[in-house]
């Protein structure tokens, strides 16, 4: 994400208070314990971070024409699979990815498909699709979602070698006043959970009944603050959102670094562990020279692995409690 881009969507999120999701928390603590240079090996260095995912001991890192693995335990780069292009196997910004019983599914948006790879990089099939742009699998099912900007926000599954609607979100986003900008879908402790991270940091899960849950994260704020939904990842039976709270200001300065943007919006990031009751049991406050951007968050067992967009760092923490 560009600085200016940076800017403008820090700015553009307001906070909305809802109910659900509170508990009485414990705080515990994110260490920075390595970090990998993305652009440390110069032939495969990566140009940013669309998505991040750990599985098996290794780190896939998505940056939009390519897939890089790296080694979690020293960072050491083990191989990259795709390139840019629009034959079998190459991609054309592609924007998510996902890996479900070593295999890899990748959302390549621009050439209007999805194609599987096996957990070596070796490429397998494709799958035509209007324009994939969210993927997701979940027990024995590929669940694709279109740019929601599209006519249609629907969740398509693939089944039997064919894609079909498995339900359509505008009726439930119209009967509860929410305007679509960017909806993501997730299940999670059986329930199928909606987010909108771009729509002022909304945040409503949805039961077989279609009641509707929604989060409330004020017991972040501060006086004269905004809140937002930055990522999400589901590991080991838990949610964990990153919630970033920061003060609206104005004007023009020159900040280079994480540091400096984070020290001027007054920025402070958390990690919410959330348990299968949708309750906040652990937050922990992420150090502030690592900033986290959407789709760049991945968690293996007490381990947290985050893209900082401003200086290619991927960095490892520890949670502790």
């Amino acid at each position: 994400m560009s600085k200016p881009t940076l800017y403008i969507t820090l700015l553009l999120f307001t906070v909305f208070l809802f109910t659900g999701c509170s508990k009485e928390k414990s705080i515990g603590s994110l260490t920075i314990i390595d970090s990998l240079d993305t652009s440390e090996n110069i032939e495969n260095s990566l140009s940013h971070c669309t998505s991040l995912k750990v599985y098996n001991d290794k780190l896939f890192i998505l940056d939009g024409s390519k897939i890089n693995v790296y080694d979690v335990t020293d960072g050491a780069f083990k191989r990259t699979f795709g390139k840019s292009g629009k034959g079998p196997g190459e991609f054309n910004y592609a924007n998510d990815f996902c890996i479900c019983r070593d295999t890899v599914y990748v959302a390549d948006s621009g050439n209007f498909r999805v194609q599987t790879y096996n957990i070596a990089g070796d490429y397998l099939s494709s799958y035509k699709y209007k324009m994939p742009w969210k993927i997701n699998c979940f027990e024995h099912s590929l669940y694709v979602l279109p740019p929601t900007r599209h006519p249609g926000t629907f969740v398509s599954s693939y089944r039997n070698n064919s894609f079909s609607t498995e339900f359509d979100l505008d009726p439930i986003l119209k009967e509860n006043n929410i305007d679509k900008t960017e909806v993501d879908f997730l299940i999670f402790n059986d329930a199928k959970m909606f987010v909108l991270p771009f729509e002022n940091g909304k945040f409503f899960f949805i039961d077989e009944d279609n009641k509707m849950t929604r989060c409330n994260f004020s017991n972040l704020l501060e006086e004269k603050q905004l809140i937002r939904i930055v990522d999400y990842v589901i590991n080991d039976s838990y949610l964990y959102i990153v919630a970033s709270t920061f003060t609206e200001k104005e004007g023009e300065e020159n900040l280079d670094t994480t540091t400096e943007i984070k020290e001027f919006f007054n920025i402070n990031e958390y990690l919410l562990k959330i348990n299968s009751k949708f309750e906040i049991e652990t937050q922990y406050s992420i150090p502030q020279n690592v900033l986290v951007n959407e789709q760049s968050l991945a968690i293996k067992d007490n381990f947290v692995f985050i893209y900082d967009a401003m200086s290619g760092l991927v960095y490892k923490l520890k949670m502790e409690n």
